[in-house]
Order: C-alpha cells, then structure tokens, then sequence
C-alpha cells in the first residue's frame, strides 16, 4: 500500500461493531506479537513456511524441506503475517478504515467469506504472473485490496481522509488513484518489483469488484450515496449486531 487512510465520515448502518474487521485485526496483531517473541533480535525464518512461494505452489519446484503447512494452505497461513511492523500499520490501517463499511454491507460471515476469498485470488494471481519465483510473500494486502474494490463500488462518493491531504476528498478519487499505482508499478518494476507483490494487489482489487455485487446485502445499492439517507436509522450499539437476520 502507498497511500495512507486517516479515517473516513460513513457510518455503518446495519451493524453495531464490525467483529470480524476487529477479529481480523486483533489475530494479525497477535501473530505479529508471536513473530517477535520467537525471535526478538529480528525477523525469524520460520516465519517463511507460511508464506507463499509461487514456485511451490505452481509445482515448478519442490520445497528443500518439509513445510509447516502445505505450499496450497500458505493461500490463506500468508493473510494473517507481516514482514514488519510497518507492513502489519499500513495493512489494518485500511482494514479498519474500509473494511467495517463492507461488513455492514454484508453482514459478518459473508463478509469473512469475501476477505478469504479475496485474498486467495490475490495469492493465485501472484503465483500466475510469476509462478517460478522462489520469493516468499506474506501479508494482508491482497486481501485488503478486495475491500477497496468493493468500497468502491458500494461507497464511492463517501468522504476519505489520506494522509498528506488536508481535506477528505471522494474515495473514488482516492481509490481509482491507488489502482492506477499498482498497475504503473507492476508495469514499471515487474509484478514483484521492489519487493512488493504487485500482482497480488491488483487481483484482490478486481476479484473484490467482482465478489461485492452478489455478496452485499440485498438492500445495499451500488454507487451509494455521500451521506446516510434521510430516515435511516443507524446501526443501535444495544441491539443484535445483525439486526435484519442476515450474516
């Protein structure tokens, strides 16, 4: 990720606490805490088995010793570890910032559903384009990427604060200007350059455009407006946090 969120003015609607954007969160969190204490003086290489290795994956190349998971489980083992501390910022940094709007739109488990699935296809999109790299891949950007894609589609006039910018502009602004980036710099530096999966992101990005319109709730349109309605009533923090039955 290049850009970095502040935050953005839309509420949610439909659900009190997004729990699985706050679960997510909280588990990389703890696997990072994790990565640190097996190996404080810095980053451990055992780390490494969970990564995506698109050589292993593809099945060009055989791994020189037993993994801890198999390369095909390092699809989803890949999502919930950072290289850093840095990398795990940026990367909930815009799960919390945009990722609670599309569980609203959601509902918590087709939301979880739609973040795996995004960052699967993120990870097989990496593995395509360059399927006989032996670079390891770790981190939630792909996953991450989905979520920008739907917010795109469901919120794209809503208000976003991104860092330097002084003022909120329109996230279609914002988030069209992150994927024009991510294509320039795979076209630019190769899909892996400077040692960013690339690929990865604009995957995610355009599996998420793609999942979000048959997994929103029924009720959520597409290109929604700016500002809440006149006469919704938004999400009450005392009642069920999926008030209209779905999930």
């Amino acid at each position: 990720m290049t850009f970095f969120p502040l935050g953005d003015k839309n509420p949610r609607v439909l659900v009190p606490r997004p729990w699985i954007t706050w679960g997510i969160a909280f588990v990389c969190s703890l696997l990072f805490v994790w990565e640190m204490l097996i190996n404080p003086d810095g980053f451990d290489d055992r780390v490494l088995d969970f990564a995506i290795v698109p050589g292993y994956v593809s099945g060009l190349f055989e791994p020189p010793q037993p993994l801890t998971v198999p390369p095909w489980l390092t699809l989803v083992s890949s999502l919930f570890l950072h290289v850093d501390l840095v990398h795990l910022a940026v990367n909930m940094t815009y799960l919390v910032v945009f990722g609670d709007n599309i569980e609203d739109n959601m509902g918590h488990v087709r939301f979880l559903a739609f973040y795996l699935a995004c960052g699967i296809a993120a990870g097989l999109t990496h593995v395509w384009v360059d399927p006989a790299s032996l670079s390891p891949t770790l981190g939630a950007s792909g996953a991450v990427s989905g979520i920008l894609g739907g917010y795109l589609l469901l919120h794209p006039r809503a208000k976003v604060w991104f860092f330097p910018s002084p003022i909120a502009l329109p996230a279609w602004f914002w988030l069209i200007v992150w994927a024009g980036f991510q294509f320039y710099a795979a076209y630019s530096t190769g899909w892996s350059g400077s040692g960013i999966a690339w690929g990865a992101h604009i995957g995610g990005f355009l599996i998420g455009l793609v999942l979000v319109v048959p997994m929103r709730r029924k009720t959520v349109p597409l290109f929604g407006p700016a500002e809440v309605p006149s006469g919704v009533t938004l999400a009450d923090r005392t009642r069920n946090d999926d008030p209209d039955g779905q999930s």
